[in-house]
C-alpha cells in the first residue's frame, strides 16, 4: 500500500475594501512643492530687482546699486570686513571682523568681536570667487540662499507626518 501525502493549501484572504484614513491630506501636503517654489522665486526676484517706490524713469537693477537704506550699514560693514580679509589676508585679520583702512594698514587694527565672524568669512570666500564689488557680494548671497531654501523644502517634505498646524507655522516662518 502506497502512502499518499496530504497537501495543505492555504488561501490568502484579500481585503477588498480600502482602509479609510482618519484625515484627508491638508493644503500643506497637497501643494507643498508649488508653495516652496513660489517662495524661492519671490525671494530671488526681490533680491535681484528693485521693487521699491522709485520713479518710472529708473530702470536699474538692485543688485548693482551701492549699499544704502535703514539696514544696509550692516551689509556694508560685512562687505568691508570681507574685503579686508581678501586684501590683507587671514594672517593680518586673524579671522575677525577687522576695521582696517589704509595702505599700509595699521599695525594694531581695530577688531569687532561682538558678533560671530563666520558670515564675514563666507562673504570673503565669495569675494575670492567673484570679486569685491557690491553686486558680486549680492550675487554670492543669492547663490547661497537658493540651495538653503531647497534644503529647507526637502526637510519639510520629509516632515509630512507632523500635524497640519505645525506645517502651517513652518510655512509662515518661511514667508516672513
Amino acid at each position: 500500500m502506497v502512502y499518499k501525502r496530504k497537501i495543505r493549501r492555504h488561501r490568502a484572504v484579500k481585503n477588498i475594501r480600502p482602509i479609510k484614513a482618519d484625515k484627508q491630506p491638508g493644503l500643506c501636503e497637497k501643494h507643498f512643492r508649488i508653495f516652496a517654489f513660489g517662495v524661492i522665486l519671490i525671494l530671488i526676484l526681490t533680491r535681484v530687482f528693485d521693487f521699491s517706490l522709485k520713479p518710472a524713469s529708473y530702470k536699474g537693477l538692485f543688485i548693482n546699486r551701492p549699499y544704502y537704506g535703514l539696514h544696509s550699514w550692516a551689509t556694508a560693514n560685512r562687505a568691508r570686513a570681507a574685503r579686508n580679509h581678501v586684501k590683507y589676508g587671514l594672517g593680518y585679520t586673524k579671522g575677525y571682523h577687522t576695521l582696517a583702512v589704509g595702505d599700509p594698514p595699521p599695525a594694531h587694527p581695530q577688531r569687532y568681536v561682538r558678533h560671530p565672524s563666520l558670515v564675514t568669512l563666507i562673504t570673503a570666500f565669495g569675494m575670492l570667487l567673484f570679486g569685491t564689488e557690491e553686486w558680486q557680494v549680492r550675487l554670492f548671497d543669492l547663490i547661497l540662499s537658493v540651495p538653503v531654501l531647497l534644503l529647507i523644502m526637502l526637510l519639510l517634505s520629509y516632515a509630512k507626518f507632523l500635524e497640519n498646524k505645525i506645517c502651517r507655522v513652518t510655512n509662515n516662518i518661511l514667508l516672513f
